[in-house]
């Protein structure tokens, strides 16, 4: 994958062990989106150095919500983290065990 100038997107299923409101953090550099279910929450497309967005989703125990993520990088370093956290949770990137594939 180049330095700069690429973009990414992830897509997947996210089955959480609680069902709770949960907030997601993207911290990244340039640009990045997130959706959750078929609905933007996260919309930092325009491009920006390095940034923190929240937000919060009610997420549900027993079903898969669909997740797509997606990141472009321009130049300087590519950065994008997604943690997720809730009142029962602590801050915490999304455990590949909580992560489908489609």
């Amino acid at each position: 994958m180049p330095g700069d100038n690429f973009s990414i997107r992830w897509s997947c299923t996210l089955a959480p062990r609680r069902s709770e409101t949960y907030t997601l953090t993207t911290v990244s550099d340039d640009k990045a989106r997130v959706c959750i279910d078929g609905k933007l929450v996260i919309d930092s497309w325009s491009p920006h150095g390095p940034k923190i967005d929240k937000a919060e989703v009610r997420l549900d125990n027993g079903k898969r919500h669909s997740i797509k993520i997606e990141y472009a990088e321009q130049t300087g370093e590519a950065h994008m983290k997604l943690p997720w956290s809730s009142l029962g949770q602590d801050q915490q990137i999304i455990p590949a065990s909580q992560l489908y594939a489609d």
